[in-house]
């Protein structure tokens, strides 16, 4: 035998009376009254904003403080500028040079001295400066046996020495 179950309509009867809900609660038609703005509602988006923005004021209060890298550096009238790029375990080392003066710059020694220091290895090259007013890039290859990260250059000229690092950008 069979049980015969009821229907749905038999089970639930919903009424739905708005002026009697209203009458109860006569706060709820009042939406002028509370928290107004999109920031009082909503507490965890005022943290994040905060968290945010104390984090942008850190990073533009004390990084330019922080030493660090330097990939660029004037000596004896002479802008220098250095990029490095590792490929098929060499790093292509480059270090652009370019006269600051359109004027012959006061140089009694037309060359200068360049230290390129890759983890423990250490190479040493020579090269001529450029005539003023003009640029010159110099490249290099140096084998990546150690996979270092940071390439330094010590740049020697007439007594002067400049330090400049930068990050070698991978293949």
């Amino acid at each position: 035998m069979q049980k015969k179950y009821p229907e749905d309509k038999d089970l639930y009867n919903f009424h739905y009376n708005r002026e009697e809900r209203l009458s109860q609660k006569p706060e709820l038609t009042d939406y002028s009254k509370g928290k107004k703005g999109w920031l009082k509602g909503n507490k965890a988006l005022v943290i994040i904003l905060l968290d945010i923005f104390v984090l942008v004021l850190i990073w533009v209060v004390v990084l330019p403080f922080a030493p660090g890298r330097k990939k660029t550096g004037q000596l004896s009238g002479y802008h220098f500028s250095i990029v490095a790029f590792r490929y098929d375990k060499e790093v292509l080392f480059s270090l652009k040079c370019r006269s600051t003066e359109e004027e012959n710059p006061q140089v009694t020694n037309p060359s200068f001295t360049a230290r390129i220091l890759l983890g423990k290895l250490e190479t040493v090259k020579t090269w001529v400066l450029p005539p003023p007013g003009k640029e010159e890039i110099f490249r290099i290859r140096i084998p990546d046996k150690e996979g270092v990260s940071i390439v330094r250059v010590r740049i020697l000229h007439q007594g002067e020495e400049l330090e400049i690092s930068d990050s070698i950008k991978g293949e």
